[in-house]
């Protein structure tokens, strides 16, 4: 990846990369501080084939978390049905036991594979808490906080409330991916 010709062992200074993002080049500065030439090469080489999780606000025109549930419900079956992992992250164990419930009963015509326990290898996982199994596809988030974990996923799905303490966390999460150049979209749900 980067020539070392004369270069002792180990080494300080800056090296520039350009990782990809969905197929554009962005520069980033990476500083090495006396670090060794295996360890630069291994560095540049996960960030040169890293890409950043694309995120998606889906802002729905209720305030009840029932509906935000409802709609990550919804959200999951497509994603499912894409071949799609999906992981519903849910604020507490209580929002975690509703959204497990309201997975069986969605719809009487489609059953979502889906488990709180990773163990269990269902495509859908729902949980709450810092682990969210293995997979690293899709996230959909119901919790106030941003995942600490968000940024292995491929993708993340935030769902908004027009609830005002809803309305404003997502603001918050909005401005945290944004300031950290996170590609954002937004989508208006109707109905």
């Amino acid at each position: 990846l980067v020539s070392y010709h004369g270069l002792p062992k180990t080494t300080v200074g800056l090296i520039l990369i350009s990782p990809v993002r969905r197929g554009i080049a962005v520069p980033i500065k990476v500083q090495l501080v006396a670090q060794s030439v295996y360890f630069a090469n291994t560095l540049l080489a996960r960030l040169a084939t890293k890409s950043m999780t694309l995120i998606d606000f889906h802002i729905l025109g209720h305030s009840d978390i029932s509906a935000a549930m409802h709609y990550a419900c919804r959200l999951t079956e497509k994603a499912w049905r894409a071949g799609h992992q999906v992981y519903l992250h849910c604020e507490d164990v209580d929002a975690t036991e509703a959204l497990d419930a309201m997975l069986w009963q969605y719809r009487d015509e489609s059953f979502i594979p889906h488990s709180r326990h990773p163990a269990d290898n269902n495509p859908v996982l729902v949980g709450c808490g810092e682990h969210a199994g293995e997979h690293c596809d899709v996230i959909v988030n119901l919790a106030k906080e941003v995942p600490v974990f968000f940024s292995r996923f491929k993708r993340l799905a935030e769902i908004v409330t027009q609830q005002n303490d809803s309305l404003s966390a997502s603001r918050e999460r909005y401005s945290f991916y944004k300031n950290r150049g996170y590609p954002l979209k937004t989508h208006t749900i109707k109905g």
